[in-house]
């Protein structure tokens, strides 16, 4: 499956690779699947964050290129259990916050079969609500 997605604040599509269903299945299993990845992957990162590092020469260098110096461990908020994580993204789904988009056709029962192959393109279109200093 294909997730593809776009960094906050815009710039280009990027495509992810996701292991998932394939074959019959609906939304709902799509998006636990989603939500499990990137947990495991947010679990990673905060792991990495949470340890202190020496910079070397070269390391400083890089960092100074992508704008972020970062010398030592950051207190990040523990990221959610992964029955958080799933409950949060269908509660998304659910209140009308996340658009999803499979292969070109919107979906918007996450209970309906869909078919799902390798090739399965998911974009996921976090709406955001505008106040009444943006009209």
């Amino acid at each position: 499956m294909i997730i593809e997605a776009r960094p906050s604040g815009g710039g280009e599509v990027i495509d992810h690779h996701v292991p998932g269903p394939t074959g019959p299945t609906t939304l709902t299993s799509m998006l636990e699947t989603l939500a499990s990845a990137e947990l495991a992957g947010s679990m990673q990162r905060h792991a990495a964050a949470s340890q202190d590092t020496v910079l070397t020469a070269g390391g400083l260098a890089e960092a100074l290129q992508v704008g972020a110096v970062r010398p030592g461990a950051r207190d990040l908020p523990e990221p959610p259990t992964p029955q958080q994580a799933v409950d949060r993204v269908l509660q998304a789904f659910d209140h009308g916050l996340v658009l999803a988009v499979l292969d070109g056709t919107r979906v918007t029962d996450r209970h309906a079969p869909v078919t799902v192959g390798e090739s399965t393109r998911l974009r996921l279109v976090r709406l955001v609500g505008l106040g009444a200093r943006g009209w």
